[in-house]
């Protein structure tokens, strides 16, 4: 520990030499979130120098870029007062930039197993569109096009089985229509039927009252019923009598006529 509570690590970081930076992280010879007596951190001493590889090497190795010291102050603001200060705050946007994509990858990851393809298709063209402003990433690059292939099929697979309910659900109606629009037939057929049916009886009921009729109008009235009755042939002659002559009267004596 040196006089401003700097590690072995830190002073590694302090010479600027990434060799002496990947000898102590290979050695395990300090945590790498000790703090100096400022509260600053090996990877904010590597961004105070500005090195590049140095501060690539603690990245990787897990240090965390977003800390700050007792003055609250980030690695940018260590970046900014370097020799190399325009190459070094490059590098930590494009980091911070990575770990945003990487951070909306993940996010998108979620989403897709919850079936939520919307909005992770949404979250997936961020994170692409972002990625696109960094150098060669091929780690990146590679999570990003699977993860695009994978909501690309899901949607897919999503648009065919909504297409078959779709389907299947139209089926289902035109079969419910066609059952309606056979009973309604059925039920047409049997008012139609019944109406037949019950026009039939009125006609026989009218019928039988207008026999009862004309048979109480001929007992009431009997002179037709004589009427009605057909005349007795008339009988044949008999043979024909000798016609009598009546005798005339005594004072009818007849006067023969003068020639």
């Amino acid at each position: 520990i040196s006089n401003y509570g700097m590690n072995a690590l830190m002073c590694a970081a302090c010479s600027g030499v990434a060799a002496a930076v990947r000898t102590a992280l290979a050695a395990g010879w300090c945590e790498l979130e000790a703090r100096a007596d400022d509260g600053s951190t090996a990877f904010q001493v590597a961004c105070f120098k500005g090195t590049i590889e140095s501060m690539q090497l603690l990245a990787e190795a897990g240090c965390n870029t977003a800390a700050k010291d007792n003055c609250n102050r980030t690695a940018t603001d260590f970046a900014k007062v370097s020799d190399n200060s325009v190459e070094a705050i490059q590098w930590l946007r494009q980091r911070d930039t990575a770990n945003t994509v990487a951070t909306l990858l993940q996010e998108s990851q979620e989403l897709l197993a919850s079936s939520r393809l919307s909005e992770a298709k949404t979250i997936a063209e961020k994170a692409c569109s972002l990625l696109s402003s960094l150098p060669g990433n091929p780690e990146l690059d590679s999570a990003c096009t699977a993860l695009r292939d994978a909501i690309q099929n899901q949607l897919t697979k999503d648009l065919e089985l909504r297409e078959c309910r779709a389907r299947v659900a139209e089926a289902e109606l035109m079969a419910m229509l066609d059952a309606e629009s056979t009973a309604t037939n059925r039920s047409v057929e049997q008012r139609q039927k019944a109406q037949r049916k019950k026009e039939k009886r009125r006609k026989q009921q009218q019928a039988k009252r207008e026999a009862a009729a004309r048979r109480a109008e001929a007992l009431a009235d009997p002179v037709s019923e004589q009427l009605s009755e057909p005349e007795p042939a008339p009988e044949r002659a008999t043979e024909a009598e000798p016609a009598v002559q009546p005798e005339p009267e005594p004072d009818e004596q007849l006067v023969p006529l003068s020639p």
